[in-house]
C-alpha cells in the first residue's frame, strides 16, 4: 500500500516540475515571444473523410482513373462480394449531404460524361431511389444508385458497382 502511494507522490512531483508549457525557450521567454509571428495564411483543407473533401485515393479504388465528382462526400464502404452465381461484383458506397436529388445527378452525369461514358434512362422507384448505366467502349459499365435522404437526416448514399473479372485458376 505504502508502495502505490509513494508512486502517486512521485508521478505528482514530476508533474509539478514541469510549468506546463512545453514551449518555451531555454531564456524561459515563451515560444511565441521568443521570434516574431509570421503572417497568419489560411492552409489548405487537406483531403480527408472529415472534411468531406475526397482525396485522389477514393477515385483509385474506381475501375476508370478519369471520373471525378464535383460534391464532397465520404467512402462509407469497399466491399467485393460473390453472388449466387459465382460472379464478383465489386461496389463503393459513397455518402453526401444537402444536395437536392435533381442536383445530384446532374452532378453524376456531367462527372461520367466528361470521362466519355453515355448512359440509360434514370429509373426511380416510390422511395425516390434511382439507378443509372454508365458505359464506354472498352471500359467496365459502371451501375449507380441513389438512395436519398430517407430518415431525414440530410445524407444520402450513392452505390457504385461494378463486375470484377473472374481469376482465372493458377495452372501448374
Amino acid at each position: 500500500m505504502n508502495y502505490k502511494i509513494c508512486m502517486v507522490f512521485a508521478v505528482m512531483a514530476f508533474a509539478g516540475c514541469s510549468n506546463g508549457d512545453n514551449s518555451a525557450a531555454t531564456d524561459g521567454t515563451p515560444a511565441a515571444a521568443a521570434e516574431p509571428a509570421a503572417a497568419a495564411e489560411p492552409a489548405a483543407a487537406p483531403a480527408t473523410a472529415e472534411n468531406g473533401i475526397p482525396d485522389s485515393s477514393v477515385y483509385d479504388l474506381l475501375p476508370d482513373k478519369t471520373i471525378r465528382f464535383d460534391f464532397p462526400f465520404i467512402l462509407k464502404s469497399d466491399k467485393t462480394v460473390v453472388g449466387a452465381n459465382g460472379k464478383s461484383r465489386r461496389g463503393l458506397a459513397l455518402a453526401y449531404s444537402d444536395i437536392p436529388a435533381e442536383q445530384l445527378w446532374a452532378n453524376i452525369n456531367t462527372s461520367f460524361a466528361a470521362a466519355n461514358y453515355s448512359s440509360n434512362t434514370l429509373k426511380t422507384d416510390s422511395l425516390g431511389k434511382g439507378s443509372l448505366k454508365f458505359s464506354k467502349e472498352g471500359a467496365q459499365a459502371l451501375a449507380v444508385s441513389v438512395a436519398p435522404d430517407v430518415n431525414s437526416t440530410g445524407a444520402g448514399v450513392i452505390w457504385i458497382g461494378w463486375d470484377v473479372p473472374s481469376a482465372s485458376p493458377a495452372t501448374e
